[in-house]
């Protein structure tokens, strides 16, 4: 299990399976935690009309040597507005400030908004997901 961080274009956390012969069910669990931390991405973005929150996607493909990858990525174009510049801007530039819409989202979960607001869910959610993992091992 490794995890590979790219890039922004739209800004992109990957975690990809290293082993050639894994299980269905650890398929299924990589596609699982795939939705998790998406979910726990949108969770610590900050707010620009919920189009950020709304351009966090989570997607499952295959490599060319057939490793299974789960990728959760942000930007694009949300409800007609292009987010990429904001994204960025509040991915990877810790000094950029939050708007009020996105304090109060702060106030009300309990979370940290902005910066690397993808890479803090797949930190937060790793342990869990080796776990997992590990016990889907053992499964067909």
């Amino acid at each position: 299990m490794g995890m590979k961080m790219k890039g922004l274009r739209s800004t992109l956390s990957e975690v990809t399976q290293i082993a050639n012969k894994t299980t269905r069910a650890m398929r299924r669990t990589l596609d699982k935690e795939g939705l998790t931390i998406e979910e726990m991405a949108q969770e610590n973005a900050p707010v620009l009309n919920n189009n950020i929150e709304d351009s966090i996607k989570f997607e499952s493909t295959y490599d060319d040597s057939r490793r299974k990858t789960i990728q959760i990525s942000a930007g694009g174009t949300v409800n007609g507005v292009n987010v990429d510049e904001y994204v960025e801007l509040a991915h990877e530039h810790p000094q950029y400030g939050t708007g009020e819409a996105s304090r109060r989202k702060a106030r009300l979960t309990g979370k940290i908004l902005g910066p690397k607001f993808i890479d803090r869910a797949v930190d937060e959610r790793m342990p869990e997901l080796i776990k997992n993992l590990e016990g889907a091992s053992f499964k067909k």
